[in-house]
């Protein structure tokens, strides 16, 4: 894929750093498949040094939903390597890719598998204090008959609360090996009825999950109290089975997550143990359409649209939820994914252009001077593997991978990953869907810089028209110089005697280069027009 160059100097030396992608996974470089028919890199767990992921993990012509998946390990330097049963053999799990079957848990990491032999099947642990390659099998010859079955797996009072034959809800204690029955009811849209949504919490001890209500016209969150064994609805109205209420998200000691209610639309909805209440962020009937919820520094940020715009929310818990960035909305153009990286966030955008195919953003939040910055730009690369995704991006949440992390984008190990297609120029995706990118180091390194060090602020990015520019202090002469990606300078003026700018961009929209020379510095940075 096509790679931009982001240089930015300072002082009297210079720093410059390339951003690229890396695919990690890349199963379909050496396949004569050239149209992505494979969804991979899907449902995520750490453990010590290794992340984990489930994967078709081939190129198959087709590859539907059901297909068989596997476990691969990836050490954050070398090629993934597939995980093994205990006997040696490829760990292969027949199971639909909806269900909630990996977490960590306690520094290990736990599956549910359905094998194809079928004296494989059960509950597996990943330890990698005993194996790095190997999974061990959980023994439940003695558990009660009910419980023997795994799948839906919610972490819950360090052990695992877990959905047997359908509707018997048990927990497994890993301490004491045992296994006792909880509670009927129908969990089994915990990662999958309508979309795979992360749906289960745990707060102030007890048990939150989503399932289908009793006359299965839709769906609703109930609390569980292991210790009077009984369950309570606190949310539920929609009148048809679909993507709400879902995204829960435990913060400021209280619940969270995405409903949909007549009278309020799709809003976001926080429940503190006893009383829900709307954060009405567009009010009246509208819905805001709340997605992607992500905690940075003790904050809750996720994105909404309507009005014709997109928005990044701040809260705190306390007061009213603030809007930190606005963006105009194209059905084309939808925010994918949002996560923590050093206490900051990293957030990416999927958009169209016209003519020119499909790009991808990649930007950071600074809370400190509360702008977003572009960091790069991936041309002909898409985080959207099918319209069905496409559709959730705005109408349901997005894909919830990482415990509670949702979207396509995912840390490791003090690094940024994207799950993502790469696209040739007829916007036909190359290889397999979703595979995994790994982001160069250097793109976050520089825009710290930009910030820490060279002191200057460009700001609004995105911009419609002009462009404003502030200094660390009153230079004598500035110049900028605005080129185009392709290194076409389309633009050059002189300041004088000032600290601040204000610049006019060029009609077209794009991204473009500015760049500053003044006194004994130089500095450039992406900004992108839009319309």
């Amino acid at each position: 894929m096509k790679n931009y160059l982001f240089y930015l100097f300072f002082c009297a030396g210079s720093v410059s750093a390339q951003t690229s992608l890396t695919n990690i996974t890349n199963y379909c470089a050496n396949s004569s498949v050239t149209t992505g028919t494979t969804s991979n890199s899907t449902h995520f767990a750490q453990v010590g040094n290794l992340l984990l992921f489930r994967s078709p993990g081939d190129c198959a012509e087709t590859a539907p939903q059901g297909a068989p998946s596997k476990i691969w390990a990836y050490d954050g330097q070398n090629a993934p390597y597939l995980l093994k049963f205990p006997d040696g053999s490829d760990f292969v799990n027949t199971r639909d890719l909806e269900y909630n079957d990996i977490l960590t848990l306690n520094g290990k990491v736990y599956l549910s598998c359905i094998a194809l032999d079928n004296t494989k099947t059960g509950l597996y642990v990943f330890d990698p204090a005993v194996s790095v390659t190997h999974l061990l099998k959980i023994a439940s010859e003695g558990f009660p008959d009910t419980c023997k079955q795994f799948r839906s797996l919610a972490k819950y009072n360090n052990g695992i609360v877990y959905t047997s034959f359908v509707n018997s809800n048990c927990y497994y204690d890993p301490a004491a090996h045992t296994s006792t029955f909880w509670f009927n009811d129908f969990r089994e849209g915990n990662f999958g009825y309508g979309g795979h949504y992360f749906s289960n919490s745990e707060l102030n001890g007890h048990f939150y999950f989503t399932t289908i209500n009793d006359g299965h016209t839709g769906m609703e969150i109930k609390k569980y109290n292991p210790v009077t064994h009984t369950s309570a609805v606190i949310a539920n109205i929609p009148t048809t089975v679909g993507f709400y209420p879902n995204g829960q998200t435990v913060f400021s000691n209280k619940l969270y997550y995405i409903h949909k209610k007549d009278d309020t639309g799709v809003e976001l909805f926080q429940y503190d143990g006893t009383t829900e209440t709307c954060l009405d962020l567009n009010p009246g009937t509208g819905s805001s359409y709340p997605n992607s919820l992500t905690i940075v520094n003790n904050k809750l940020y996720f994105t909404c649209h309507y009005n014709n715009k997109y928005y990044l929310y701040q809260y705190d818990g306390n007061n009213p939820p603030e809007i930190v960035h606005e963006s105009n909305f194209n059905l084309m153009d939808y925010y994918s994914g949002m996560c923590e990286l050093n206490n900051e966030l990293y957030l990416i955008k999927t958009y169209d252009v016209p003519g020119a195919g499909i790009n991808t953003d990649l930007y950071k939040y600074s809370e400190s001077t509360n702008t977003l910055i572009l960091l790069n730009t991936f041309s002909n690369f898409t985080t959207a593997i099918s319209n069905w995704d496409f559709t959730m991006a705005f109408y349901g949440p997005v894909p919830q991978y990482y415990e509670n992390k949702r979207g396509y984008l995912i840390n490791f190990k003090n690094e940024l990953y994207i799950l993502g297609s790469k696209l040739n120029a007829a916007g036909t995706v190359i290889g397999a869907n979703n595979d995994i990118w790994k982001v160069d180091h250097g793109s976050l390194k520089a825009s710290e810089i930009s910030l820490n060090q060279d002191h200057v602020k460009y700001y609004p990015n995105p911009t419609k028209n002009d462009l404003n520019i502030d200094l660390d202090k009153v230079y004598q002469t500035i110049e900028v110089q605005i080129t185009t990606t392709e290194g076409k300078m389309v633009k050059k003026q002189n300041f004088s005697n000032t600290e601040k700018i204000k610049i006019q961009l060029p009609k077209a929209t794009g991204v473009y280069y500015v760049t500053l020379i003044y006194g004994t510095k130089k500095s450039t940075y992406k900004i992108i027009k839009e319309e």
